[in-house]
């Protein structure tokens, strides 16, 4: 019974040559989902794939979270404090594109993450933690 509802759905899907730019977009958002998740040292593969989803699809916010996502793993494997402005711009322009309470949660957690960081920096390259305060209370309203 779900052999033959996959093969139903699968004979739906059309042939990657025949895809529009959305949907070769969304099989290499797939495969870099699936490379992020069970490809061993699959990370940074899984960065061209959503690079090139970008790429053919750039309206779609999903990508920009998703290389955000995994750009985070890929940093906080050589180092916790590792600078995060990419994914921060990342998730950014998802927001900009849809406004998700999921992608609202992830952009807070990196301005705290980000304000940890410059606490422990000298004084003279402390990041103003005021406009990062100011920046979450904005994405809250």
């Amino acid at each position: 019974m779900i052999i033959l509802f996959c093969a139903q759905v699968l004979s739906k899907i059309p042939k990657r040559s025949e895809m529009n730019p959305e949907g070769k977009a969304a099989l290499l958002g797939f495969r870099g989902e699936f490379y992020r998740l069970y490809h061993p040292c699959g990370s940074k593969r899984a960065l061209d794939f959503f690079t090139e989803a970008i790429e053919l699809d750039p309206d779609e916010s999903l990508w920009y979270f998703r290389k955000a996502k995994t750009l985070r793993l890929v940093k906080s494997a050589k180092s916790y404090f590792a600078s995060n402005e990419e994914e921060i711009e990342l998730v950014e322009r998802a927001i900009k594109l849809r406004r998700s309470v999921t992608y609202i949660i992830w952009l807070v957690e990196m301005y705290r993450h980000l304000g940890q960081i410059t606490s422990k920096e000298p004084d003279n390259k402390k990041r103003d933690l005021w406009e990062l305060n100011t920046k979450i209370l904005d994405l809250c309203k």
